[in-house]
This record gives structure tokens, sequence and C-alpha cells, in this order.
């Protein structure tokens, strides 16, 4: 609760989020009795992956769903302002939307929901290593990015970049004048001055 409220007043964040249901009930509801707006998230909780052995769709079975829908219910009657359901069939993501009256984000749940959420960096493509089945990619970022990093790589190496219409230059006096006194500088200082 400590945490939270610190967050609220030293980040400028307008809510935080705690990811989970039943298991947080009582931490939602304190840091909500504060007066932080509080959001959470069932389904697919990235915070906890590897406890689902990877990103993997959620609510494949029955008995999965009733517990998503639990979770989602436990977080509105804890006092969340909203929540965020992901990686689950659009049914279950409807059920959980037909289940509470608070806020909405899907993320992979098919059109369920109050709004669509997608993550940005795979939006645009950022990076090509894992994209989730969820995720429809409207540009190649990444492609573009390691095609700029490798082109920028072989000029420096072959002394191409910097190049004179991309480094700062002096003015021709002022050069003159630096190099005068560089070399009065650099002049050996002899015994007659004590060696300085």
């Amino acid at each position: 609760m400590t945490n939270a409220v610190r967050m609220m007043n030293e980040s400028g964040a307008e809510a935080v989020k705690l990811q989970g249901g039943r298991k947080m009930f009582d931490i939602i509801g304190a840091v909500a009795d504060a007066g932080v707006p509080v959001m959470s998230h069932v389904g697919l909780l990235p915070h906890y992956v590897h406890r689902f052995g990877g990103f993997k769709m959620q609510g494949r079975m029955a008995e999965d769903v009733l517990k998503i829908v639990d979770n989602a219910r436990a977080i509105e009657e804890a006092g969340a302002v909203g929540l965020e359901i992901e990686a689950m069939p659009y049914e279950v993501g409807k059920a959980v939307d037909e289940a509470v009256g608070t806020f909405i984000f899907s993320i992979g749940a098919g059109s369920a929901g109050t709004c669509q959420l997608l993550n940005g960096y795979d939006l645009i493509g950022a990076f090509d290593t894992f994209k989730p089945k969820f995720a429809k990619r409207y540009g190649n970022i990444a492609e573009i990015a390691t095609e700029a990093f490798a082109e920028y790589a072989e000029e420096v190496r072959a002394g191409l970049f910097p190049d004179e219409d991309h480094s700062y230059r002096m003015k021709p006096e002022e050069a003159a004048k630096f190099a005068e006194a560089l070399i009065e500088r650099t002049v050996m200082p002899t015994a007659a001055d004590g060696g300085r």
C-alpha cells in the first residue's frame, strides 16, 4: 500500500496495476481503500509467465474458465477500477466481460471488453524473436533497425562515417589560433622557468 501511494505521488501515474485475482484480493482491496485506483489482470499474466510454461493461451478447459471469471469478480469486489483480459478464447473474454461491470482492456481475447490493447512493440514489429498469436504487426521496425545498424557498423569500419557532412568544424581563424596555442604549450620547458 505504501509503495502504491508513493508510486502515485512520485511518478504521476493515474493508477497502479497489480496482476492477479482472488489471491491478490486483500492487497487490491487495501490499495483501493487507500484511495489509489487499481487495475488488475486475468488470463495470461506476463509477470507470472513461467508458471504457465511460457506465453500460452489461458482458458482452454471449462474449469479454467470458471477460475478466470472468479478472479475477475474478485478483482472487481476488491475495488479495482478495471482489469485486463489476456490471451484467452473470445468466449472466455466475453464471459469475463459479462460477469463484471468494471472497465476491461482486451489483449488477445477477441473483441470482448471495453477497449482493445496491443503492445506497441508488437504493433510496429520492433523485434522478431517472438510474436504472440493475437499480435498483428502493422510494420517491421526490427528489419529496418537491423539493416540500419548493419549499415552504420559497415561505414564506421570502412572509415566512411562520420564524414565531413556529419562532423562539426571550427572557423578557420579559430582553428589557426588553436594550432598556434597548442604549439606554444607543447614547447619543452627549460630549467630557467623551473621545469614547468
